[in-house]
């Protein structure tokens, strides 16, 4: 019985969380067919809190074709800049961020005949646990570091992916050089921000864990007097998305 609830957790888990753990704090709106350019711009995208909550990852739809995905992402959470006359904008100084490679695609099938048949996936990455209180912040992401300012083009691109539903402030991109000139573009880029887990339910994932090794054991010491042996295999979960045309 242990097993079957602790097996039930991982199960859950699983749907909710995806490839970085934790559950959605804040959610930015499915994509609808908008795009972002990664790599010669900086991209930022406004969002609140109206409770304190620990971020301890970030996911993300974006399309990819022909490897335009550099193999790691720069991203930093950053508040508003007060001095900012016209409009609201990002901080200059950054409340935290980073490059990381420990980045997770999850392909959801989708080709988007629109951008030369670029492949949509989930971009997952988890960041160090960051405390963050009620209020209006930014989340800035780029394609690998700063160095890489490419134009995108034929034949490989990576385009953050997007909706136009208006919320908050308008979304900003900067582009290369890359020296906080922010302009405002049309549309709202699709994001999720992820918390971290509870102990108890790392705890009970942990013993899931150990009653799905005791499980394959089992099915390893049956699997050697069947002929049969079943494949094992993922479930991938992917974000909710607008009808297609």
């Amino acid at each position: 019985m242990r097993c079957a609830v602790s097996l039930l957790v991982v199960a859950v888990l699983a749907a909710v969380s995806g490839p970085a753990r934790g559950t959605v704090i804040f959610d930015n709106g499915a994509p609808s067919g908008f795009t972002f350019t990664l790599t010669p711009s900086v991209q930022a995208e406004d969002f609140s809190l109206d409770e304190p909550a620990i971020v301890g990852g970030v996911r993300f739809p974006a399309l990819e074709r022909l490897g335009g995905f550099s193999g790691s992402m720069s991203w930093s959470i950053r508040g508003d800049d007060a001095a900012a006359a016209a409009a609201a904008q990002p901080a200059a100084v950054e409340i935290a961020g980073g490059t990381t490679s420990a980045v997770t695609r999850t392909l959801t099938g989708f080709i988007d005949p629109n951008h030369k048949n670029a492949a949509e996936g989930i971009y997952s990455f988890d960041v160090p646990p960051l405390a963050l209180g009620p209020g209006h912040y930014w989340l800035i992401l780029h394609n690998g570091p700063l160095s890489n300012d490419a134009a995108d083009g034929f034949p490989g691109f990576f385009l953050w992916e997007g909706n136009g539903d208006p919320r908050g402030a308008a979304g900003l991109e900067d582009p290369s050089p890359f020296d906080a000139a922010w302009q405002p573009s049309l549309g709202e880029r699709s994001f999720q921000l992820l918390g971290v887990p509870e102990p108890g339910t790392t705890a009970l994932a942990l013993s899931g864990g150990a009653c799905i090794v005791a499980l394959r054991r089992g099915r390893g010491r049956r699997a050697r007097e069947s002929p049969l042996t079943r494949r094992p295999h993922e479930v991938v979960i992917s974000s909710k998305r607008n009808a297609r045309s």
